[in-house]
């Protein structure tokens, strides 16, 4: 085989001085002329200006050849590339959360509807979110304080009968189903009730914040509230973080008492870049079935997924660390919409193997009908960075120290992936590597579960350990840099 051009290693380029070489020794053997003899010679002047372009079409064909390496192709070409797998570049991801809804009367919020934050900042449905009996978080039912009708009474849990019947509706009526409920530990709802302006009312609430029930009550009892839930995204791609309580303006619906996010909505990214792109291209060759790999890829290749974890617990024992039942697994995923996710779990999922995680989604079986589907998603963990330096006078310092220190912690978090700890010494090494005119940095970190919550204490010698589950959040208006 050739030694250069296709090779049995590969495609072997000619570099400019080989090429050269070449023709010199072609004009010596074949026409007697020595271009080393005079360096001002016309020949090795047109030999100069002849060789340049060869090498550059030798070199042209090598990076042809490397946009076929996963390993060495950029932008469109490893775009390319990924479209013999099956997915695309993620332009990006929404950060998602869930939108806590209270109604008067049921009501279905229609795809694409509008809701706002105190900021202005819009957030999307792009499912249309029912809010009703069959399918509630919390509900409360009415009726006329000290109604003989309560005299026997009825309320339906999930189709769990609660019942009473007396002669004191003050005692017997709703106090008395509330202590039926409250009494059943399997009920999954707490029960209370209050008095106001003549009514009487029973507030029936989740104890898991995103688990629904279906509620009735007997005709002695009306509704007075529903609240359910929906999930939303922002209309702006990337990983900004809305804190909870934020979204509380809805759409204009005449039944729509108040809405809010009981937790941040985040979880977004940036668009993929290459190196992101590479990663996911190799995770997604498996042909293998319902493995922990074959689940893996399957989340990867769904439109807006940047990240996925796939945790198993094949033991007869509870993990307690990653908080996973026995025989079951936990997806962990960041992007992607939740019925798209449940439902590709669902379809490669084992059978007889049972989901967990902290979301859940129902899909439909043709055979057994609606399913719960469990996952998790990529929680951040906010990083609290204080960089304290000091500066040596033999070198010369950035105009903006502190700037420029910022913009190293900022890429040092930048490249940590899900579930990497955070390690004092790292980013004193990456600002003592990237920023001159320094002579001490002493670095001290801490962490908090919401963007809002106030600086925690800082410490510069315990890493911060990040779960399987979680990613480290970095931001600017978290950094402070400081003189010794």
């Amino acid at each position: 085989m050739a030694d250069y051009g296709v090779t049995s290693t590969g495609f072997k380029a000619k570099r400019y001085e080989e090429i050269f070489a070449d023709i010199k020794t072609r004009f010596k053997t074949d026409l007697g002329i020595d271009l080393d003899r005079n360096p001002d010679m016309v020949s090795k002047i047109i030999t100069n200006i002849i060789t340049l372009p060869i090498a550059q079409s030798w070199s042209n064909t090598q990076t042809l050849q490397s946009m076929f390496d996963v390993d060495k192709a950029e932008g469109v070409w490893l775009d390319n590339l990924a479209s013999f797998y099956g997915i695309t570049r993620s332009v990006g991801s929404y950060p998602r959360g869930r939108e806590s809804i209270t109604v008067t009367s049921p009501v279905t919020i229609v795809a694409e509807e509008q809701f706002t934050d105190t900021s202005g900042s819009v957030f999307i449905n792009e499912e249309a979110i029912v809010i009703a009996q069959s399918s509630a978080t919390n509900i409360v039912f009415s009726t006329t304080t000290n109604n003989p009708a309560l005299q026997t009474s009825t309320i339906l849990v999930d189709g769990n009968s609660y019942s009473v019947t007396g002669t004191n509706p003050a005692t017997t009526g709703l106090n008395g189903i509330a202590s039926l409920i409250n009494a059943d530990g399997d009920s999954g709802v707490t029960a209370s009730v209050y008095d106001e302006q003549g009514l009487s009312y029973i507030v029936l609430d989740t104890i898991s914040t995103f688990e629904n029930h279906s509620f009735q009550a007997s005709a002695n009892m009306q509704v007075a509230s529903i609240t359910g839930y929906g999930e939303v995204r922002s209309e702006i791609l990337g990983n900004n973080s809305y804190v909870e309580g934020s979204v509380v303006n809805a759409p204009a619906y005449t039944a729509i008492e108040s809405a809010t996010n009981l937790e941040p909505i985040d979880g977004g990214s940036g668009e993929e870049t290459d190196d992101e792109l590479r990663i996911r291209i190799k995770s997604t060759r498996n042909t293998g079935k319902a493995t922990v790999s074959a689940i893996r890829s399957a989340l990867l290749a769904l439109d807006n997924v940047s990240t996925a974890v796939v945790l198993e617990n094949d033991t007869e024992y509870q993990d307690i660390v990653n908080n996973i039942p026995p025989k079951a697994f936990k997806c962990i995923v960041k992007g992607g919409s939740r019925s798209d996710i449940a439902n590709t779990i669902w379809d490669t999922k084992p059978a007889g193997i049972a989901t967990t995680g902290d979301e859940v989604e129902f899909v439909d079986d043709v055979d057994a009908g609606p399913q719960a589907v469990y996952f998790s998603r990529i929680a951040d963990k906010y990083i609290h960075v204080n960089v304290r330096y000091s500066l040596y006078d033999e070198e010369d310092a950035p105009a903006d120290v502190a700037a420029a220190i910022k913009a190293q912690v900022l890429s040092y978090g930048e490249a940590l992936d899900v579930g990497v700890d955070v390690i004092q010494g790292r980013i004193a090494a990456s600002i003592y590597q990237n920023v001159s005119g320094l002579e001490r940095v002493i670095v001290r970190i801490g962490s908090t579960t919401s963007p809002s919550d106030p600086t925690p204490t800082l410490n510069d010698y315990i890493p911060i350990d990040i779960l399987a589950a979680e990613e480290a959040n970095f931001a600017e208006d978290r950094i402070s840099v400081t003189t010794i």
